[in-house]
């Protein structure tokens, strides 16, 4: 409000200033007009009175240099009988016409047309324009700053809503948790801890937004994003969801993940929000009576996160699915739209995506995909079937404090490799059991960049000289001396 009423005081300002001046010039003209009839009417009453043309003109003009005259007329019972022109007899805003009489001869009547000089004129116009364009940026940044004023009332609005729709949950947990204050177990009073840290985080949230909001500043600052582990956080948010609706027995969350460390650059508390709402989403819209199944997969596929939340509820009809996420539609009673329409900005600002997959009556599946933030640790990597091998070399290892990772099988192994530097050192036994040749995984590693590739075993060197790829061939002793 206060800059709406600091950019509005410089219009009228701007007004008056141009009135003054308008008003100043005319008075200038009408000043002007009058010398010129009075120094006229003393000189020249003899060659009025006598309608001598010729006198009247020569006196006239010596009055050119002080009075700046273009016109005169003279007339005898309203009828023309002398015009001397210097310029244009029509009156407008720099010119001005005013009548002569003369008392002694009232059928005689002379008209002067007076102008401004032509530098008042040409000033004059520059100052117009001017202060018009002044006047209209100032109107213009007026209406800027009065939109910008409903711009955020509007997103202070959708802030409290916010808030509203995200504290829900936690403080339903909570309430479920305190029913039976007697009763409390530590991993309750662990949950209890989380959903208050959660409470907190939501209203630190709508304290920092609502103090950009209310900023000066044309553009809001995006948050920072960190490597979060995305498996941590939704399992907390499942967790903290098993409790809230524990009264329902007609509902069951899976969560299922391929390793224990994925890790994308998110905002933590935004994607928890995500992950919230999208449970409970499943759960107010399932079906009464009948088993909800809500199950959450965390994978990796290439270089992308997948987390896709798929349930057996009631699904979404044809028509609604394409109005989900804009802010202005819920299938729920006492939803307000917010939770779909903050999942798709979110995701979008780090640069995910998202897509929502529904059938009704039969469920729904919804896939958010995000980059795989890599571990940049460069380790060693040994994939051998025989235990006694791997314990050797995890000792040897841990006694020279080597990063390392055995794997028994290439399937293990395989779940990991998106976290393997490209320049790790593998080394591959030839033979892993169930007819596997280690040179058939070695030259798929080499065909996905890795570099660093050596073959454990006890066969000799010439047995893999069509692999030139391969740094070596050695022996099953661990390489560090």
């Amino acid at each position: 409000m206060k800059k709406v009423l600091i950019i509005f005081k410089p219009i009228p300002l701007a007004a008056l200033s141009l009135l003054i001046v308008t008003v100043f010039l005319r008075f200038y003209l009408y000043v002007n007009s009058t010398q010129l009839i009075k120094e006229f009417k003393n000189q020249n009453f003899k060659e009025i009175y006598a309608l001598d043309t010729l006198k009247i003109s020569s006196r006239l003009n010596s009055l050119s240099s002080a009075i700046n005259w273009v016109c005169l007329e003279g007339s005898v019972d309203n009828k023309l009988f002398y015009k001397m022109e210097r310029g244009s007899c029509s009156t407008g805003f720099f010119q001005q016409k005013q009548e002569l009489h003369i008392q002694q001869a009232n059928n005689i009547k002379l008209v002067f047309t007076t102008k401004l000089p032509k530098e008042v004129e040409i000033l004059f116009s520059l100052f117009l324009v001017l202060q018009s364009i002044l006047i209209f940026a100032l109107i213009v940044s007026t209406r800027k700053a009065e939109q910008e004023k409903r711009q955020s009332e509007i997103r202070n609005s959708k802030l409290a809503r916010q808030m509203s729709h995200d504290i829900r949950s936690p403080l339903a947990t909570l309430n479920t948790l305190l029913l039976d204050t007697n009763i409390i177990s530590e991993n309750d009073r662990d949950l209890i801890d989380k959903s208050l840290k959660r409470i907190n985080e939501i209203s630190n949230s709508l304290l920092m937004k609502t103090k950009e909001v209310n900023s000066l500043k044309e553009q809001i600052q995006p948050p920072k994003l960190f490597d979060n582990n995305l498996i941590q956080i939704i399992q907390e948010i499942v967790d903290e969801k098993r409790v809230e609706y524990r009264e329902l027995v007609d509902v069951k969350i899976i969560v299922t993940f391929s390793r224990d460390n994925l890790k994308a650059k998110v905002e933590e508390f935004e994607f928890k929000r995500i992950i919230s709402n999208l449970i409970n989403n499943s759960i107010e819209a399932r079906k009464l009576g009948s088993l909800l199944e809500i199950l959450i997969e965390i994978k990796t596929i290439e270089n992308k996160i997948i987390v896709s939340l798929q349930d057996n509820g009631s699904g979404i009809p044809e028509s609604v699915l394409q109005m989900l996420g804009s802010g202005e539609y819920t299938t729920k009673k006492t939803g307000n739209g917010l939770g779909l329409l903050h999942t798709f900005e979110s995701v979008k600002s780090w640069n995910g995506e998202i897509s929502i997959d529904s059938k009704e009556n039969f469920g729904t599946l919804i896939m958010i995909s995000l980059p795989l933030i890599y571990s940049k640790e460069i380790k060693t990597i040994l994939l051998d079937d025989d235990e006694l091998v791997r314990l050797t070399w995890e000792s040897v290892a841990k006694r020279k404090e080597i990063s390392f990772k055995a794997y028994s099988n290439p399937d293990e192994f395989y779940k990991d490799i998106d976290t393997f530097d490209l320049s790790s050192p593998i080394y591959i036994d030839s033979k892993l059991g169930n007819e596997v040749k280690g040179e058939n995984i070695a030259i798929d590693l080499h065909e996905r960049g890795f570099t660093e590739l050596y073959i454990a075993s006890g066969f000799d060197k010439e047995s893999f000289s069509h692999l030139g790829f391969i740094k070596d061939v050695r022996d099953k002793r661990p390489p560090w001396p």
